[in-house]
């Protein structure tokens, strides 16, 4: 990297970072607003959302391109899958769906200051990753309540960002809900969020982001609580994941 680049991108981190967090607390005053007015805030705070969060992007000199929205399904739960390398994976995942989109976090972020909240005002769900006894009731109860407000639950398969920018393995317990409920999966490939923003890295590099959504991937409801039964399921699924992923691009 050239010391002109590298200057730029010193001197553009400086000023996008103060300008994320003043777009951020904007949003989650707003969204508090609507929390306390409205008896089903979730839905307009998503859209709240994916309007700051593109206002980021652009702040970030990040244009993102948008493939496969006409496979989104327009109703209906579906537990959407993607490939986890860059912490604005999330950023483009709900911004780009058309649809409200909400995720799985640890417990400890619940108690972040400010970022708990808009959590709690977008609707997100929280576990105790250190008690799995407790993990899997609320994976169950989570489930329920993804198919009761017929929303898209983001997961990310590999459990953690990849350190290379490539798929990792999939842990075969993301799939649990999947298998457990019946719900379909929606995969989503997301390529270039490693170069624009790498894992441990708070600098950011402008370029373009595409995230493709792939064609629905149907799940037969596991009646059997066998752990035999669901991990076969678990791995036939995550065959498909990996290669409807690959198919759209991912680095396998």
């Amino acid at each position: 990297m050239s010391l002109l680049k590298k200057l730029f991108r010193i001197v553009h981190s400086i000023i996008a970072w103060p300008l994320f967090c003043l777009i951020f607390f904007s949003h989650m005053v707003l969204s508090f607003v609507v929390y306390i007015i409205l008896p089903k805030p979730y839905y307009v705070v998503h859209y709240l959302s994916a309007i700051c969060l593109r206002a980021i992007l652009m702040i970030g000199f990040v244009r993102p391109v948008i493939k496969g929205l006409d496979r989104v399904p327009k109703n209906g739960p579906f537990v959407l899958m993607a490939n986890h390398s860059s912490l604005v994976d999330i950023p483009i995942i709900l911004m780009s769906l058309p649809r409200y989109g909400c995720f799985i976090a640890k417990k400890e972020l619940k108690r972040t200051p400010f970022l708990g909240l808009s959590m709690i005002f977008q609707g997100h769900f929280f576990i105790d990753r250190k008690n799995p006894k407790e993990s899997i009731r609320l994976m169950d109860k989570i489930g329920d309540e993804v198919i009761k407000r017929e929303v898209i639950l983001l997961v990310f398969p590999e459990g953690t960002r990849s350190k290379d920018g490539k798929l990792a393995p999939l842990k075969l317990g993301s799939f649990k809900i999947a298998t457990q409920k019946g719900i379909p999966i929606l995969p989503c490939a997301i390529t270039g969020a490693a170069d624009i923003l790498p894992k441990k890295k708070l600098m950011f590099c402008p370029g373009t982001l595409t995230i493709e959504y792939g064609d629905p991937i149907p799940v037969e409801k596991v009646e059997v609580k066998s752990k035999a039964e669901h991990k076969a399921a678990a791995e036939k699924l995550a065959v498909k994941v990996k290669n409807a992923l690959r198919d759209m691009g991912c680095a396998t």
